[in-house]
């Protein structure tokens, strides 16, 4: 039998909406609280770039745009180390001394950029040189000594490029400070993946 007046379940629907709105609030709440500036890792990158560029002898400048940006802190936490290797290797590997960068009628600094920005749903980062991009026949020398490759390979591009990511490689032969040591590329593809993320690599020679 129902009630003459009214719905036995009304009142209960109203206070379960209620509990909905409230859980619906405190969870965006929380998102926002969850949501951090990529300035949280940028701004140690002026004082990497620096100890990296006077431990290899280059004058490079950092520039960073989109350092507003957000992502989740979780996110960020999880590709800062990551990150922070990409600067690393750009400096290191990248930019190539005043002397080399004058005779290739470039200015004599330097300069790597990071920036972010906003795509849609999700966030792009890109760490960038204008140093001498990658050589091909050199990473393709690499890659044959380290077995990833047969001698007659003629891979070349973008497929040539993905290497790079290969566990531990590295076209130096030598081991410095901050290279050869076999802490390589790896460690982005790995974190980038781990995230749901991409990675691509764009580069022109010089």
């Amino acid at each position: 039998a129902l009630p003459a007046h009214g719905h036995p379940f009304a009142d209960l629907r109203s206070r379960t909406e209620d509990a909905v709105n409230r859980l619906a609030r405190v969870r965006d709440g929380a998102m926002g609280l969850a949501m951090v500036p990529v300035h949280r890792v940028v701004a140690g990158f002026p004082a990497l770039v620096r100890d990296v560029a006077t431990t290899t002898g280059k004058d490079v400048d950092l520039v960073t745009t989109g350092a507003d940006v957000e992502l989740d802190v979780r996110v960020l936490d999880g590709v800062a180390e990551a990150l922070r290797h990409l600067v690393t290797n750009a400096v290191d590997h990248g930019c190539e001394p005043s002397s080399a960068r004058l005779a290739a009628g470039k200015p004599a600094r330097a300069t790597v950029t990071v920036a972010a920005r906003q795509a849609g749903s999700t966030v792009v980062l890109e760490v960038a040189d204008d140093g001498a991009g990658i050589d091909d026949d050199a990473l393709r020398a690499a890659a044959v000594r380290r077995g990833l490759l047969p001698a007659d390979a003629t891979l070349s591009g973008a497929a040539l490029h993905q290497l790079i990511f290969e566990p531990g490689f590295s076209t130096r032969e030598d081991v410095t400070e901050t290279s050869g040591r076999g802490v390589g590329l790896d460690v982005v593809r790995t974190a980038v993946d781990a995230l749901g993320g991409a990675v691509e690599v764009v580069s022109e020679l010089g």
